[in-house]
Order: structure tokens, then sequence, then C-alpha cells
């Protein structure tokens, strides 16, 4: 019996965080967030700017060290484990601001994502880099190169590398900022595809409609403290939400 399947069996989460904190000199950035995450499931992170958001989901993926705190993985400890490491392991990462390697093709980005971050041969890779275009959209464009695509094309070559790595959970990072309404929703619908498929999301999103119609269950952060936790609705007509994004003097119902 392999780890991941003892783990399912005894109703472990996917991904349980503890207490994780972040400091820089005396400025506490997350402070003692914990929360799990179950197989499948979709969780919207919402705060506003500079509530710690981002850095969360670093100290998550491993390129932010936390001060304090554990993240375990499928019953491991990845707290001391490198951003690669945790790739490898499953837990995959988005960049906010797509970083392709704007002079290859979408193919070649696509194949490095899957022989480096999923550690795959040459002929595994191949296959799971045309699985991951195929998944996005992108493998009619599989020759065009990465830096010549619209925004909402490095946007699904972004989700293309991840896939490629082969997630197990996936933390998405504002994904949907500068797109058209037309486009957050081709983006929605995409990321409900990737869910269906069994992969778990963190998703820290701005767009709160997108987050919404996407996630079964909001995070709330401010000041880097988590502040609300529970069904979407709940959250953002909760009193600590509102006072932390909008303010007292937004009343709920502007937030439908």
């Amino acid at each position: 019996m392999t780890q991941e399947t003892s783990s399912a069996r005894r109703g472990e989460p996917l991904l349980s965080v503890s207490g994780l904190c972040k400091r820089y000199g005396a400025v506490t950035v997350v402070s003692d967030v914990s929360f799990d995450l179950a197989a499948g499931e979709a969780i919207g992170v919402l705060g506003p700017n500079g509530a710690g958001k981002t850095t969360l989901l670093k100290m998550i993926g491993g390129t932010v060290a936390a001060n304090a705190g554990t993240v375990t993985f499928q019953g491991q400890d990845l707290t001391r484990l490198s951003a690669e490491a945790r790739c490898r392991a499953g837990l995959v990462r988005t960049n906010q601001v797509p970083a392709p390697f704007s002079l290859m093709t979408v193919w070649e980005n696509a194949l490095v994502a899957a022989s480096h971050g999923g550690a795959l041969s040459r002929r595994a890779a191949e296959d799971r880099a045309h699985e991951a275009l195929l998944r996005t959209g992108l493998l009619d464009r599989h020759h065009s190169t990465a830096g010549g695509l619209s925004l909402m094309g490095r946007k699904r070559l972004e989700l293309s590398r991840a896939l490629a790595c082969g997630p197990k959970a996936l933390l998405l990072d504002e994904i949907a900022g500068g797109l058209s309404d037309y486009e957050v929703k081709e983006l929605i619908d995409l990321i409900a595809q990737i869910r269906a498929s069994g992969v778990a999301i963190i998703w820290i999103e701005h767009i709160v409609h997108a987050l919404m119609s996407s996630v079964s269950r909001l995070i709330a952060l401010d000041f880097g403290n988590k502040i609300a936790d529970g069904a979407p609705r709940d959250v953002i007509e909760s009193e600590a939400f509102r006072r932390a994004y909008f303010g007292d003097s937004i009343a709920t119902a502007e937030l439908a």
C-alpha cells in the first residue's frame, strides 16, 4: 500500500498547513495561519492588498521559507523541502505574472515542465506535455513562440506548464488578473475542468465572482491573520470580512 493510498483511507487531508508565520524584521506578513485541503477540494483565498495572500502561497509552494509552522502533503512533512521537491511531489504553483520561456515554443515550455517539474523520461514527458496542452486548448498553438501569445494565451500556458508537472494540488496566484470578463469566464470553465479531473486547488484572487463560482470554501486574510474560513457566501457576508475588505460603509448586498 502506498503512503498516498494509506493516507486517503485514513481520511487524512491531502494538504495540511499548520501555524505558518512569516516575518520580515519587525513586520509580520503572515501570522499563525492553519487550514486543511481535502483531495479534490477547491479553496479560495481573499483579502485586501497586503493581507499576506501571496506570501502564504509562496510558503506553501516552497519559494519563501516560513519562520514557523509546517506544511504536510500526503502525510509527508515538506516544510524543509525545496520548491522543486514539492513540485515533484505534486504540489504545484503558478506564477502571478506568467513567466514562460518566451523564446521557446509553447510545446517546448510544456515539455520542459514535464521533464523537470514532473521528473519524467523523454517519452513520458512528451505524452504529459501533449495532454496538458490539449486540456488547456493550446495544442493547436504548440509551434507558436511563447512570447508571442496574448495575455490569455500566456495564462493558458502557465496552466499547461503546471499541469505538465502532474499536480495533485494546484496553487493559483491571481491567475485571472488583467483578463476581460469573457476571458475570466473561459478561465473559470478551464479551472472547473481541472478540478473535475481530481486536482485540488487553492486559488488566490481579487475577482470575487470568479472564486464564488469555482470554490466550495473561502478563507479570508487581513494583516496576515485568518479572519474567516467557511462556505463562500458565509465568509463574504461576515462582519470581519466586510470590515477588512470594504470598510463598514459597504452593505452586504453590494457584494453580490
